[in-house]
């Protein structure tokens, strides 16, 4: 278990690798955090603002290696037999639960999109965190129920073009992941999109596709 046990004295590197099976492609996350406690300031310094600070930063692998994106080649091979390359991986966070040893937690609900193509995405700090023994970190990737409706993020750019369609329930992507593969001579497109969907045709609601990643 990792724990916050003051100024500089918490500095926790884990490196845990988990798997996202989307479809018929199947890719490693590798979640790299580090969690720190009042080092170059003034939080947590004193018993009176005993909190610290959380850095998530992430990258991504496929059959352990990193990923490599928009390759001319097609590096990968799935079970199938079929060579594929990745052009474009995008996924939100929006839920991180902090869990103590007593049972309770500490929770951040902000909204973060990651890409894969733009390392300044790969990073981000949760700051106000109780000192405390924590023992894992659950980590929600996707759009919770609550806010994976249509305007249920700020009506920016990057959300606008993470929108999922109106008629399959409306709201955002949890996660887009696209590419190309070869089958034979012939050249395709592929796309794994997770989001909201009907699991029978008479049923009056949607069903919200997240993933919960535990480290």
């Amino acid at each position: 278990p990792c724990r916050f046990l003051g100024p500089c004295r918490a500095h926790f590197v884990p490196a845990v690798r988990t798997c996202i099976a989307l479809g018929a492609l199947s890719l490693g996350a590798l979640f790299l955090s580090a969690l720190f406690l009042g080092c170059g300031g003034d939080k947590g310094t004193t018993p009176d603002d005993p909190e610290g600070g959380l850095t998530l930063k992430f990258s991504y692998s496929i059959d352990d290696a990193p990923l490599v994106m928009n390759t001319a080649d097609y590096p990968y091979e799935n079970a199938a037999g079929n060579e594929y390359k990745v052009v474009g991986l995008k996924h939100y966070i929006t839920g991180v639960q902090l869990r103590r040893l007593n049972g309770t937690s500490f929770e951040s609900t902000d909204v973060h999109l990651l890409n894969a193509a733009d390392p300044t995405t790969l990073a981000f700090t949760i700051g106000q965190i109780p000192a405390g023994p924590y023992s894992s970190i659950q980590i929600l990737v996707g759009v919770d129920d609550t806010r994976n409706v249509e305007g249920g993020l700020p009506a920016t750019l990057d959300n606008f073009n993470m929108q999922w369609p109106r008629q399959l329930g409306g709201g955002y992507h949890n996660v887009m992941a696209e590419g190309r593969y070869k089958a034979g001579a012939a050249d395709s497109t592929w796309t794994v999109h997770l989001g909201k969907v009907k699991h029978d045709p008479n049923e009056t609601f949607y069903h919200n596709h997240v993933v919960e990643v535990i480290v």
